[in-house]
C-alpha cells in the first residue's frame, strides 16, 4: 500500500492518522499457535469501528467478544504503513488515544511492537503495556529516542494473552484513536519543511 500523509501545518508531525479514513494504509494480521490451551478461541480481529472514539466518529477497535474463554498464544495486530523517515529527521515520541477493557487482567495484554525495517522483524516496545482499564480515554507517549538514525518506521498495536487461561469474560477490548508521531529536525536538517511524508 502506497500514500502520501499531508504534513504542511505541522512540521513537528511525521504521521498523524484520526481513524476517519479506511483503512489508509493499516493492515490487520491475525497468528494463532495452539500452546497448552488445545481449545482455545482468538481474541477478536482489528476493525473499523464507531462504537467509540476519542475524536469524531470512528476508532481502530480489537473486540474480547467470546465469554468463557480459554486462551491461546493468539496475536491480533493492526499494523501501521512503513513509513520513511527523511534525512535530518529524529523520532521523538508515538502519541495516540486509547480506550481498553482487556479480559484476564495479568494475563492478556495490550502492547506496542516496533520495526525499523520495513515488518521485517519486530521489537516489542518496554514503556508501555496494559490489561484491564475501564473503558475511560486516556492518552499515550511512547518514546522514540532509542530508534534514532532509523530510515523507516512502522508500528502495530498488539492484543495476546501469554499465559493460558479459562473462565475469561468477553469486554469490549482495545480502542485506538488520533495516532501521531512526533519529530525534531537536526540542525542544518537538508529538508526543511518537508510538504509531505512517504508511506508505503
Amino acid at each position: 500500500v502506497s500514500g502520501t500523509f499531508a504534513k504542511a501545518t505541522d512540521k513537528d508531525l511525521l504521521f498523524s492518522d484520526d481513524a476517519e479514513a479506511y483503512p489508509n494504509g493499516w493492515a490487520g494480521t491475525t497468528a494463532r499457535s495452539v500452546s497448552a490451551c488445545t481449545t482455545a478461541l482468538g481474541h477478536g480481529d482489528w476493525i473499523w469501528s464507531t462504537d467509540r472514539a476519542h475524536s469524531a466518529t470512528h476508532s481502530y477497535h480489537t473486540p474480547e467478544v467470546s465469554p468463557d474463554v480459554c486462551y491461546t498464544d493468539p496475536e491480533e495486530s493492526w499494523v501501521s504503513p512503513n513509513i520513511t523517515v527523511p534525512p535530518g529527521i529524529v523520532l521523538k515520541e508515538l502519541r495516540f488515544w486509547h480506550a481498553a477493557a482487556i479480559p484476564c487482567p495479568g494475563y492478556s495484554r495490550a502492547r506496542v511492537w516496533i520495526s525499523t525495517d520495513g515488518g521485517t522483524t519486530w521489537v516489542r516496545n518496554e514503556s508501555f503495556y496494559l490489561d484491564a482499564g475501564d473503558l475511560s480515554w486516556g492518552e499515550l507517549a511512547v518514546p522514540l529516542s532509542a530508534y534514532s538514525g532509523a530510515t523507516q518506521f512502522r508500528f502495530k498495536f498488539v492484543v495476546y494473552t501469554y499465559t493460558c487461561w479459562s473462565g475469561c469474560t468477553g469486554t469490549e477490548g482495545w480502542y485506538v484513536d488520533d495516532i501521531r508521531i512526533l519529530i525534531n529536525e537536526k540542525d542544518g536538517c537538508a529538508c526543511t519543511n518537508p510538504s509531505a511524508v512517504s508511506v508505503t
